[in-house]
């Protein structure tokens, strides 16, 4: 009997002490905070760069005179023995944007000549005219005829006449390309805005 006795009071202690070992031990879980993920390094997009005009030209920019006009028919208003720029007649001329008409000559005058000089000429967004502000539509418009004029190789071209409406000067120029082999001389128009200054191209014929 007190065997018996002994047998359950160390079965009953051993149940004790293993109850209080596995408690003792155990452990809540630690919570684990994950690393911050880094951020993919964003590279922008260069901006576009446009060379400074050469001091060769400079002399241009203040000798540069319109044409003499006259009225025409139909609200606009002609040229008068407007000059015709080619190859030979371009070089040294970039008489820059203080007119509607040095700003299409120094355009036209470098398409011919093949350099950079006429990305000066040309718009850019955000550029406030008037109440309205150049938008990224306007530009995408002007993207999509520079593309097709990319195309071309420009001979020659003139001044043919000009009409202000709405706060834009429509300048009519008669020119020769070569495209695909072919020259092809026509008229259309340039269209000219001011902004501050000076002024720019909007919009070129196509």
């Amino acid at each position: 009997m007190k065997t018996a006795i002994i047998g359950i009071l160390v079965f009953l202690l051993g149940s004790c002490t293993g109850s209080k070992g596995s408690s003792d031990t155990a452990s809540p879980k630690e919570a684990v905070t994950p690393a911050p993920r880094e951020k993919a390094a964003v590279t922008p997009a260069p901006a576009t760069v446009v060379a400074p005009i050469p001091a060769k030209f400079a002399a241009s920019a203040t000798t540069y005179v319109p044409p003499k006009t006259r009225p025409g028919d139909g609200g606009w208003i002609d040229y008068v023995d407007a000059p015709v720029y080619d190859a030979k007649s371009s070089v040294g001329v970039a008489p820059g944007f203080a007119t509607p008409e040095a700003a299409v000559v120094h355009f036209y005058t470098s398409r011919i000549r093949k350099d950079d000089l006429w990305k000066k000429a040309l718009v850019t967004e955000g550029l406030v005219v008037g109440t309205k502000t150049v938008t990224e539509r306007n530009l995408k418009r002007l993207t999509r005829k520079l593309k097709k004029m990319n195309t071309w190789t420009f001979i020659s071209f003139s001044l043919v006449k000009k009409k202000e409406k709405e706060g834009e000067i429509y300048i009519k120029i008669e020119m020769t390309i070569e495209y695909r082999g072919r020259q092809k001389t026509g008229k259309d128009e340039a269209t000219v805005i001011k902004s501050g200054d000076r002024y720019y191209l909007i919009s070129v014929p196509t």
